[in-house]
């Protein structure tokens, strides 16, 4: 049995691909998806044809995404093969998941030939090295009219448990919330 608490050298992020980092990232979308929802109701006001969710990890964050936003079709990316098995396993119907470095322009996506008329990105501009440069190669993969959401939070602040247990999310800055970035080409 191996140590899966153990950042294996190579992972992709930045607490490992294990099964308690994937842990962590159910926490994280347990914590999170309430303003993420309102997010989403309040920001995609029509029916995506072809959306895609940006560094997805297990998937929490494609599932929410079909949820809230009903699109034709949904495919979540990420460079992290650990996680995407972890996503398929749970996959519900009409999601797909594909491996891709989402950093790397123009997106290059398997199997996906038409452009998106949604991008989503929760929690990732901020483990970008060029974020701004990245986010707009994204803006323009969207077909016209598109919408680019880019959902990243400013400031959060944590409390770790006297007994040094597990982290978790205790605390967000709502007065920062959410970026809304609306691309019109």
């Amino acid at each position: 049995m191996g140590d899966d608490h153990a950042v294996k050298p190579g992972s992709i992020y930045s607490f490992g691909e294990t099964n308690l980092a994937a842990e962590r990232l159910r926490i994280v979308s347990e914590v999170f998806d309430p303003t993420s929802e309102t997010f989403l109701c309040e920001t995609v006001l029509k029916r995506p044809r072809l959306a895609l969710d940006l560094g997805c990890g297990p998937g929490f964050t494609t599932r929410l995404l079909s949820r809230i936003t009903s699109p034709v079709r949904v495919i979540g990316v990420d460079r992290s093969e650990a996680f995407l098995c972890r996503a398929r396993a749970d996959a519900l119907a009409g999601e797909e998941y594909v491996a891709a470095d989402v950093g790397r322009m123009p997106l290059r996506i398997a199997g996906v030939r038409a452009q998106p008329d949604l991008i989503y990105a929760r929690f990732l501009a901020s483990h970008l090295p060029e974020p701004e440069q990245t986010i707009s190669g994204w803006a323009k993969e969207l077909e016209p009219g598109g919408l680019l959401v880019v959902e990243d939070p400013r400031k959060l602040r944590c409390r770790l448990p006297k007994d040094r247990g597990a982290r978790r999310l205790s605390e967000y800055d709502r007065r920062v919330g959410a970026r809304v970035l609306r691309i019109q080409k």
